[in-house]
């Protein structure tokens, strides 16, 4: 006995209907298709999950390594630009951060040695950390490259200045939690599954097991010294006064009413812990000397006066809602902007424009 196919067209739709006529498709398929569908869309939750995250990512013991774990999704999604054709800018003098790079790969040759008066530590200690801070280097190169290239309805400049301000805030919790507790510390989830061999390097386990306070000698003195939500003292005091001018720069000049009370509540506490921390990292001292108050403007915080919230208040209002022409004429290539001398208008370009300063689009 042989089989035979129904023959295609008339023949085959009088033979009755195919196996899969009127199936659909799985739920799971449908929802693993929404979720892609979704990361197509939002291509800046990579720097949103690493910003606002990253008191889940020290908590969880990745606090170094959430910047090597996020660069991934940044470079398969730079990846497929390029074969889309959407070219990857590069920032001005980017040279000399590649220069800084190669300078960082040949200090592998510098692993054997022992500098006069530093500690003794085993070569395959110092080879993890050189290994880790090499893949963050790297790391932070793509994070860089990939923000950079961005768009401005991709990721608003704003909402840029608006997480690093919020990670501004949880420095800044953090050092207060480390002036009240400084003793608490607590294991985390990956120091239960990291494997005992590893947790010897001491810079796994200052990830490994998460604090508010780093214990050290100062000039004789057993003290704590704040760290949290980061791995080291100077760490945190390097991005406690790096992120907070953005906190003032959105927040306050730019947030709305409860932004601001927030920020008005946050610099405070931040200035004075860092300034009441004892610690011999000096590169935090020149951003609290900028933001001193002078003579001549008052508090020295932009937009405190009675003139500049009266000239912001006018702002939002005017910007507040486009014009509608402006709103019917814009498409996928022209947006409405908005400028103080000219107020609304329509703006067209087909060309990429990444938020680079001084770097035109590119195809």
């Amino acid at each position: 006995m042989t089989l035979t196919a129904p023959h295609a067209g008339a023949a085959g739709t009088a033979a009755g209907p195919r196996p899969w006529a009127g199936m659909t498709a799985p739920r799971g398929g449908r929802r693993v298709g929404r979720r892609r569908r979704w990361f197509t869309a939002h291509p800046a939750w990579p720097v949103t999950a690493l910003l606002a995250g990253y008191p889940v990512w020290w908590a969880l013991g990745l606090g170094d390594l959430s910047v090597i774990i996020m660069a991934v999704p940044m470079v398969l999604r730079m990846h497929a630009w390029h074969r889309q054709g959407r070219r990857v800018r590069v920032p001005p003098a980017f040279g000399l951060w590649l220069m800084f790079l190669v300078v960082v790969a040949a200090g592998i040759a510098t692993l054997g040695l022992t500098a006069p008066g530093t500690v003794v530590s085993p070569l395959s200690n110092r080879l993890l950390a050189f290994v880790i801070r090499g893949l963050t280097y790297l790391a932070l190169t793509v994070i860089l490259l990939y923000a950079g290239n961005l768009t401005e309805s991709e990721l608003p400049r704003r909402r840029l200045a608006w997480l690093l301000g919020l990670v501004g805030i949880y420095a800044t919790i953090g050092g207060l939690a480390g002036v009240v507790a400084p003793g608490f510390q607590f294991k985390s989830p990956m120091a239960y599954v990291l494997p005992q061999s590893m947790q010897q390097n001491n810079l796994v386990q200052a990830a490994l097991y998460p604090g508010f306070s780093q214990v050290t000698d100062v000039l004789g003195i057993t003290e704590g010294r704040p760290k949290a939500p980061f791995e080291y003292t100077n760490t945190w005091g390097n991005c406690l006064s790096i992120l907070l001018p953005w906190l003032l720069v959105a927040w306050w000049s730019y947030g709305t009413r409860r932004q601001r009370k927030l920020a008005v509540v946050t610099v405070p506490p931040g200035c004075s812990t860092s300034r009441a921390t004892p610690s011999a990292g000096r590169c935090r001292w020149p951003p609290w000397m900028m933001l001193t108050p002078r003579r001549s403007s008052g508090t020295g915080i932009p937009g405190t006066s009675r003139a500049a919230r009266a000239r912001s208040r006018s702002a939002r209002r005017r910007t507040a809602r486009p014009a509608a022409s402006c709103r019917s004429a814009a498409t996928a290539s022209c947006t409405c902007s908005w400028s103080a001398t000219a107020g609304w208008g329509r703006s067209c370009s087909s060309a990429f424009s990444p938020i680079w300063p001084g770097v035109t689009g590119a195809t």
